[in-house]
């Protein structure tokens, strides 16, 4: 696969990723679980979860619509290295914070691809 069918691929991610935490507010039931919060807390929790669907978003779009422009100039060649770091620093909070379950596996290794498309699109 090509470098830019991985970029491709990892905007498509970005752009899953994006949708899902937007649909925080009904899985987690953040209607009745928020409350128990305190007002700072529920309020940063909220609002570190709209500005990273909106790095998601952002990204994805860079990703879909200008997938060359990520694998030939430095920008775009940094900008996936750091993306790739994102997501490897993702994967290894995973199970600092998280419950080593089943699930909170299968969510580190949802990261760990993560990573491995941005990776992926650097060589």
């Amino acid at each position: 696969m090509s470098a830019e069918r991985f970029v491709l691929a990892a905007g498509a991610y970005h752009l899953a990723l994006g949708v899902f935490h937007l649909a925080f507010w009904k899985l987690f039931h953040w209607r009745e679980e928020l409350p128990k919060l305190s007002t700072i807390n529920r309020g940063v929790l909220q609002v570190l979860n709209v500005m990273l669907s909106y790095v998601f978003f952002a990204v994805a779009l860079g990703q879909l619509f200008h997938a060359e422009s990520w694998t030939t100039s430095i920008f775009g060649r940094v900008a996936l290295a750091l993306m790739a770091g994102f997501w490897l620093l993702r994967a290894a909070l995973q199970p600092l914070f998280w419950p080593r379950t089943t699930l909170g596996w299968g969510i580190c290794g949802g990261f760990l691809f993560g990573a491995a498309l941005h990776f992926a699109a650097l060589t």
